[in-house]
């Protein structure tokens, strides 16, 4: 019984993540709150949560679910605000960190018109990251640039791509 198994909600985060990564969000978002009826208080099971909420539209509960997932950070925040359209308040924390080298802020700027200081800084997170590198080529988080050749380019760099 996944009630009494303390592990279980591990496995049932990471199907949900799965589901994400694969663009079946309205799954993921399912499996997701199964994962948070077996423990409530887990907070990587709230990524996948504010994850999946952003990709539905619902930006304030997604920030609750970042919030409990304790990665409600500026890269995030900005992230979320690009994606409702709230260009204002996008700006102002991505002025007021110039220097963050994140994968959500480098998305964050792309959607605000700045493709190329996004791609620069999505390149250098890339080349951080070495290990989430798979994330490029299935992430909804990357949608926004998949299109661009420029991203083509960097996934090819990180060896995801045959050329």
């Amino acid at each position: 019984m996944a009630e009494n198994n303390p592990v279980a909600v591990y496995c049932v985060r990471i199907y949900a993540n799965v589901l994400h990564q694969t663009h079946h969000i309205d799954e993921s978002l399912a499996v997701v709150r199964r994962a948070l009826e077996l423990d409530p208080n887990h907070p990587p099971t709230y990524a996948v949560l504010g994850r999946d909420l952003v990709e539905k539209g619902h930006f304030r509960e997604a920030e609750d679910a970042y919030r409990k997932a304790g990665q409600l950070t500026p890269p995030f925040q900005a992230w979320i605000y690009a994606r409702e359209g709230n260009i204002t308040e996008a700006r102002k924390i991505l002025n007021a960190n110039p220097s963050m080298v994140n994968a959500h802020s480098a998305v964050a700027r792309y959607l605000l018109g700045d493709q190329e200081a996004g791609l620069a800084e999505l390149d250098r997170a890339a080349d951080e990251w070495q290990t989430k590198t798979y994330l490029l080529r299935s992430d909804p988080l990357f949608d926004p640039m998949r299109n661009d050749p420029r991203f083509t380019e960097i996934v090819k760099r990180t060896g995801l791509l045959d050329n």
